[in-house]
């Protein structure tokens, strides 16, 4: 309850937060997920989609609290040594 306050209490200063959710194939809805099912409205819960649009293979979901999903499964990103490489993941969405 602690952590979801906090959201709340971000918000009401004008802080509006993004978390990513779990980097796994679970409902959260179900499973739970810190801090994705929290049910602050200046919260946004974020998942991964692949190219074709569909969720990743490795990013959970929650259709009560999951607010929006993004590209997040095989992105081009820079990398250590000048080069760019592909990462994959809810937080690269």
């Amino acid at each position: 309850p602690l952590w979801c306050a906090m959201f709340d209490t971000l918000g009401q200063a004008g802080i509006l937060s993004v978390a990513a959710t779990a980097n796994l194939p679970i409902n959260v809805d179900v499973e739970g997920d810190l801090p994705t099912t929290c049910p602050s409205p200046y919260l946004i819960a974020v998942t991964s989609l692949s190219a074709n649009d569909s969720l990743a293979p490795n990013a959970a979901w929650g259709p009560a609290s999951i607010d929006v999903g993004a590209y997040g499964h095989q992105v081009l990103s820079t990398a250590v040594g000048n080069q760019y490489l592909s990462f994959s993941g809810t937080s690269f969405a």
